[in-house]
C-alpha cells in the first residue's frame, strides 16, 4: 500500500508537533512507500528508506497554493489514499483529485470544534480517525476511534526515575498557554497549598507556547498577586524531542484541560509519572482506583488540592500505581499500536 500524507509540518523539534515526525517513521513500517506533503519541513531523520518528503514552504501564500495543487497532482495519482492530519480545509483542496485519479481519502481529527467545513469535509472523505468519541463531534458511521500514539515509554527504567526525584515536590502542567488549558485551576490549586495549607517545598512547572498574550498576562498577574513568584516558572516552548527531560523532573502531572483525549497527560503516564487529569474521555480506560485517585471534577478546587496533597505525602508509596499507569498507555495508547490501528483503516478503505 502506498500513502500520501498531508501534513502541518514535519519537524522533530516543533514543540508541538513533534511527534508527528514519530508517527509518520512508525507508519512507515506497515506500508510500501509514505510520501509526505508538508507545510514546513524542519528538521527530520527517518529510520524508514521508504519516506519521502516534499515541503511546501514557502513566503508567498499563493506560492504554498500553488506548490500544493502541483504535488497533488503529481503525487496523488502514485499512491493508493490520501492521509489528511488534522486540516480539513486540505481535504477540501485534496478532493478533486483524489476524484478524478480514483484514489479514497481518510482524515485524522482530533477537536471539539464542529464547523461547516468540517461537516462538509465529512461527507467527502472515506473515513476519519480520531483519538476518542468527543474529540470528533460529528455523528457518523466513517468514525473509527484508536485512541493516540504515545512516543515515551518508562518501561523498563522506573527504579531509576524513582531514585531521581530530588527534595522539592515537582508538579508540572503541558500545554499551549491558551485559554481552553484552564492553567488558572492549577495556580488556584497552587495558592491554596502555598498560601493556606504551607507547603513551601513544591514547584509548579508550566511547559508550552504562548497561543494567547492576553492570557498569558493574565496568568502572570495571578503569580503577581498572590506572592507566588517562587513557586511558579513558566518554561516556554520546549523541543518535542527534549521535552522528556522535563517530564521526568516531574512527581506530578497536573492536566487543567478538558479539550479531549490531550497527549500530554498520557505521555506523563507512560513515563510513570502520578498524573491528575479531568477529561472525561480518560474514563472509558480508567479502572476503579484509577478514577478514585487520578481523576478529578476541574470545577472542584478542593478535589483538586486534596489529590495534589495526597502525592505530596504519598510520594514514594504508589509504585504500583505508577506501573497501571504506564501499562495503561502501553495497551491502548503505544506508538506501535497506533500504527497499525491507522494501517489497518487506510487498507480496508483502500480495500473497499
Amino acid at each position: 500500500m502506498r500513502v500520501l500524507l498531508i501534513t502541518p509540518n514535519v519537524d522533530v523539534e516543533h514543540a508541538i508537533l513533534g511527534f508527528l515526525h514519530y508517527w509518520a517513521d512508525e507508519l512507515a513500517k506497515h506500508v510500501d512507500s509514505l510520501d509526505i506533503l508538508t507545510f514546513r519541513a524542519g528538521k527530520f531523520s527517518f529510520n524508514n528508506k521508504n519516506i519521502q518528503v516534499f515541503d511546501l514552504s514557502s513566503p508567498s501564500r499563493i506560492m504554498k497554493f500553488l506548490k500544493l495543487n502541483y504535488y497533488l497532482f503529481k503525487l496523488v495519482p502514485k499512491n493508493d489514499v490520501v492521509y489528511i492530519q488534522m486540516y480539513p480545509f486540505l481535504a477540501l483542496i485534496s478532493y478533486p483529485y483524489v476524484k478524478i485519479f480514483g484514489k479514497k481519502m481518510v482524515m485524522w481529527y482530533t477537536h471539539r470544534c464542529v464547523t461547516s467545513t468540517l461537516l462538509l469535509v465529512n461527507k467527502l472523505v472515506d473515513k476519519v480517525m480520531t483519538a476518542a468519541n468527543n474529540t470528533y463531534r460529528i455523528n457518523t458511521h466513517k468514525k473509527e476511534i484508536l485512541g493516540h500514539g504515545i512516543v515515551f515509554s518508562g518501561y523498563p527504567n522506573l527504579k531509576r526515575i524513582v531514585k531521581k526525584r530530588g527534595k522539592k515536590f515537582i508538579i508540572l502542567s503541558v500545554g499551549r498557554i491558551s485559554p481552553i488549558k484552564k492553567f488558572e485551576v492549577l495556580l488556584d490549586a497552587i495558592n491554596i497549598l502555598v498560601n493556606k495549607k504551607n507547603y513551601k517545598n513544591i514547584e509548579c512547572l508550566i511547559l508550552g507556547p504562548v497561543y494567547d498574550d492576553k492570557y498569558y498576562k493574565k496568568l502572570l498577574e495571578i503569580v503577581e498577586m498572590r506572592n507566588l513568584n517562587s513557586y511558579v516558572k513558566f518554561l516556554g516552548p520546549v523541543p518535542h524531542k527534549k521535552i522528556k527531560e522535563i517530564y521526568m523532573k516531574a512527581d506530578l502531572f497536573v492536566s487543567t484541560s478538558q479539550s479531549g483525549l490531550d497527549k500530554a497527560p498520557l505521555e506523563s503516564m507512560a513515563l510513570g509519572i502520578y498524573t491528575l487529569i479531568c477529561g472525561s474521555e480518560y474514563l472509558e480506560y480508567f479502572d476503579k482506583e484509577l478514577k478514585e485517585k487520578c481523576y478529578y471534577d476541574v470545577n472542584n478546587i478542593n478535589e483538586l488540592v486534596e489529590k495534589i496533597e495526597y502525592f505530596i505525602k504519598n510520594k514514594d508509596k504508589e509504585e504500583k500505581l505508577r506501573l497501571k499507569m504506564m501499562h495503561h498507555v502501553l495497551k491502548h495508547h503505544s506508538i506501535e499500536s497506533h500504527a497499525k490501528k491507522v494501517k489497518r483503516v487506510l487498507e480496508e478503505v483502500v480495500e473497499g
